[in-house]
């Protein structure tokens, strides 16, 4: 495969998001876990395809995506992405453990939280979603939905967003454990880096977020969301501060697959390799 030789002692993830249901590319991050000889996956978002009716997504997930998760030889850990509906994203959790802001181990004395939601975008589809700052306000536009309780998609009022935490809100709750050695996965990328840019060159990230990791320092973060920022910037990996974050981005079609190979030191803490499957090693130092 090319990629970088493990560390000795080193935990290798295999990171992937934004897969849409393409069959594809589920079969080649197959491929890639195992000739990795990754010790851990983690699907950082939008594993489904686009859809307004929830019945397409869970047959997707109780059907190939069940029988693919099977057949993984590693742990896999998961949050949602702004397009995959609840019940969905909950059918996978009979084979993969889904993050959230409590800590979990993902090998070693690594560590890893998971935060699934976004800032505002252009879709309708608003579930997936929050203010970015406490102080923002944002009023919807007509057609808005989201599921309810049964899963059939409701329209929102206009102040919805609003009645809800923001991710500043959410993220500042939580606190604790050695940041060295803990792996932060949210589908949104931070605020004006080289991991958040759209094909028309504005940032779409999280402000809340990058604050966050400014702040904490974890070893790594992982992210997807904007599919384009990689090609749009020519970086796929960028530092703040000590923290590595990481988008793969997804290309214009089903192939090839993009997807990062992540060496973590559990020991000493930090990352030490990060290999893409389209753009080879990133240079770290």
């Amino acid at each position: 495969m090319g990629q970088q030789t493990r560390v000795r002692g080193a935990v290798r993830l295999v990171h992937a998001a934004d897969l849409h249901g393409e069959i594809a590319l589920y079969s080649a991050l197959d491929r890639l876990v195992r000739e990795a000889g990754a010790q851990a996956l983690i699907l950082g978002g939008d594993q489904f395809a686009h859809t307004r009716d929830p019945s397409e997504q869970l047959a997707f997930a109780q059907g190939p995506l069940d029988s693919w998760l099977r057949g993984l030889p590693v742990p896999i850990f998961v949050i949602a992405g702004n397009v995959d509906w609840p019940a969905a994203t909950a059918a996978l959790c009979g084979r993969a453990r889904r993050l959230s802001l409590e800590p979990t181990s993902v090998g070693g004395a690594m560590g890893a939280i998971g935060y699934p939601f976004v800032p505002p975008t252009p879709f309708r589809q608003k579930w997936g979603e929050r203010r970015d700052m406490r102080g923002d306000s944002l009023a919807l536009p007509g057609g808005a939905y989201a599921p309810s309780d049964d899963g059939v998609a409701r329209p929102l009022p206009p102040g919805w967003l609003d009645a809800l935490p923001s991710i500043e809100d959410e993220l500042s709750v939580w606190r604790g454990c050695d940041q060295e050695r803990m792996v932060w996965v949210v589908h949104t990328p931070p605020f004006g880096c080289a991991l958040d840019r759209t094909r028309s060159g504005a940032h779409a990230g999280s402000r809340a977020l990058r604050a966050a990791l400014e702040a904490a320092q974890p070893a790594l973060a992982l992210h997807g969301h904007i599919h384009e920022s990689p090609v749009t910037t020519g970086r796929w990996v960028e530092r703040i501060g000590r923290t590595v974050c990481v988008n793969p981005g997804r290309g214009a079609s089903a192939e090839p697959l993009h997807a990062v190979v992540v060496d973590l030191d559990a020991q000493a803490g930090g990352v030490v390799g990060v290999w893409h499957t389209v753009w080879g090693d990133a240079r770290l130092g």
